[in-house]
C-alpha cells in the first residue's frame, strides 16, 4: 500500500482568474489542513482532456512515492460519467473518468475506484457544475491524510482509455502530428528519437516546411531557422529560436508531420 507523501498536485483548466481554485484549494485543506498542495497548472485549455493528459504523463513521476496528482479537466461534469481515484503502486490519482491519467498508468498495473462514498462535508447538495470542488477535491484531502480506497469509492475494472497517436508508416514516409504546443511556441511531435534511427538525412515536413537542422539545445544557432531537438518529454519538438515555431510556421495541435529521408529525395 503507498504511503501518502502528503503532497497534492492540481491540474486544471479552471484558470486564474475565477474563484474555482481557490474553492477547490479551500475544501481541500478543511480535510487536511496539512496537505502540500502545489500547483502545475490551472491553464489547461478548457476541455482540453489531450493537453491536460501530456501535462500529468511528463509531471507526475517527478514527485515523491505517495503524491496525489488531482487532475480535474471535466467537459462531461455532472454526465453520468464516473469520478476516479487510481492507484499505480506509486502515486494516486484524482480525475474524471475520461482518459486524461491513462498515457500516465498505460503499461502497468494499477487499481482504480470509482468514488462513490464521500461528497462535500458542507451543507447543501453536491454541485452538478462543479465536482472538482465537491467530490474530487474531498477524495484527493482524504487520501492524504492515509484514509483507505474503499472508504472512498467501490472498485472498478475498467477505466477509459486516451491513447496519443503514433506515428504511422505511409509507403517511404512516417506520418505523424503535432500533440502539444507549449508555453514557449515549440511543437511536440509524436516522433521519437528512435524514429529516426534508421534515416541518413531526417526531414520533418510540417505545413508545406522542411526541417532538417537538428539541434542540442535553443540556442546553438540564433538564425531564425526552424530546427528540430529532442525534448525533455522525450518527444522530438520543431522550434525557432528566441521565437515561437507555432507562429513562425502557422502551426496548431493536430497538424501533420511528416518524417522523411532527405537523402531518398530526387533531385534535379
Amino acid at each position: 500500500m503507498i504511503r501518502p507523501s502528503g503532497i497534492i498536485t492540481i491540474i486544471t483548466d479552471f484558470g486564474d482568474t475565477d474563484y474555482f481554485v481557490g474553492a477547490v484549494k479551500g475544501a481541500m485543506v478543511t480535510i487536511n489542513p496539512v496537505a502540500n498542495i502545489i500547483d502545475i497548472t490551472n491553464n489547461i485549455r478548457p476541455g482540453d482532456i489531450r493537453q491536460a493528459s501530456f501535462v500529468l504523463m511528463n509531471s507526475f513521476s517527478e514527485f515523491p512515492s505517495g503524491t496525489i496528482h488531482y487532475c480535474v479537466v471535466d467537459p462531461g461534469v455532472g454526465s453520468r460519467r464516473k469520478a476516479l481515484i487510481v492507484d499505480d503502486g506509486d502515486y494516486f490519482f484524482v480525475a474524471p473518468d475520461n482518459g486524461v491519467v491513462y498515457p500516465s498508468i498505460e503499461g502497468g498495473d494499477f487499481r482504480a475506484y470509482e468514488i462513490s462514498k464521500i461528497g462535500r462535508r458542507k451543507p447543501g447538495a453536491i454541485s452538478s457544475t462543479f465536482h472538482g470542488r465537491d467530490i474530487f477535491a474531498p477524495a484527493a484531502s482524504l487520501l492524504s491524510k492515509g484514509i483507505d480506497m474503499g472508504l472512498i469509492g467501490e472498485p472498478i475494472e475498467e477505466i477509459e482509455h486516451y491513447h496519443f497517436p503514433v506515428p504511422k508508416q505511409s509507403d517511404a514516409v512516417l506520418l505523424g502530428e503535432i500533440i502539444h504546443i507549449d508555453h514557449f511556441g515549440n511543437l511536440i511531435t509524436n516522433f521519437r528519437r528512435d524514429n529516426l534511427s534508421e534515416l541518413r538525412k531526417p526531414i520533418f515536413r510540417t505545413n508545406e516546411r522542411d526541417i532538417s537542422e537538428s539541434r542540442l539545445y535553443y540556442q546553438e544557432d540564433k538564425s531564425k531557422a526552424p530546427f528540430y531537438i529532442e525534448g525533455s518529454s522525450g518527444y522530438m519538438e520543431i522550434s525557432v529560436c528566441n521565437s515561437r515555431a507555432d507562429v513562425v510556421l502557422g502551426s496548431a495541435v493536430g497538424d501533420i508531420v511528416i518524417l522523411l529521408d532527405g537523402a531518398d529525395e530526387k533531385t534535379d
